[in-house]
């Protein structure tokens, strides 16, 4: 928890902001006469459209700008609008905190909801698997697989070898031949 200007903050990020903030609080502050009416509620319009103050720090200080218009003027200024972070809504499930204030039954239907998808879950991997492992089968035992493919062109590579081997088997066996009826001739 981090804490700037009596506020706490979740994160380091969301302080500093607050801290930009506060700074340009104490520039508009030094820069802007506050008795000027007409000057004060361009600055409030202004601030509020471009929603430039988004902390307690900023949201607070618009606050004061719009109390003092309100208080020298019989028509009111627009409102400050405040977004909320998705984390803090309720039945978010960003804090362990809003899951502990639910009732038994919400939390037995969540549980429900979770069970449910992750039953489908499982389901659906389990078809995947399957599916993949039948590709698997179905590539390894058809004629046409890479594996089938390359064991035919050993094949054929060493049937080659082995006639071109016999080839010249039997090209030496008839010179050795011929050398021997020479030799029995002489």
């Amino acid at each position: 928890m981090f804490e700037f200007d009596g506020y706490g903050y979740a994160t380091a990020k969301e302080m500093d902001l607050a801290k930009k903030e506060a700074e340009s609080i104490v520039y508009i502050k030094s820069r802007t006469d506050f008795k000027d009416r007409e000057k004060l509620k361009k600055l409030y319009e202004g601030l509020i459209e471009k929603q430039s103050f988004v902390t307690p720090t900023g949201i607070n200080f618009l606050r004061e700008i719009q109390k003092e218009l309100n208080a020298f003027s019989d028509k009111t200024v627009s409102p400050v609008f405040v977004t909320v972070p998705t984390y803090m809504k309720k039945g978010a499930f960003g804090r362990s905190e809003s899951f502990q204030q639910m009732s038994e039954d919400q939390k037995q239907g969540k549980k429900d909801i979770l069970q449910g998808k992750l039953r489908n879950l499982r389901i659906i991997n389990a078809f995947l698997i399957l599916i993949i492992i039948g590709m698997f089968v179905s590539v390894l035992l058809s004629n046409n697989s890479p594996f089938t493919d390359a064991e035919v062109k050993i094949q054929n590579k060493y049937s080659a070898w082995e006639k071109e081997l016999s080839e010249r088997e039997n090209a030496i066996l008839e010179k050795e031949q011929e050398l021997l009826q020479q030799d029995k001739g002489n």
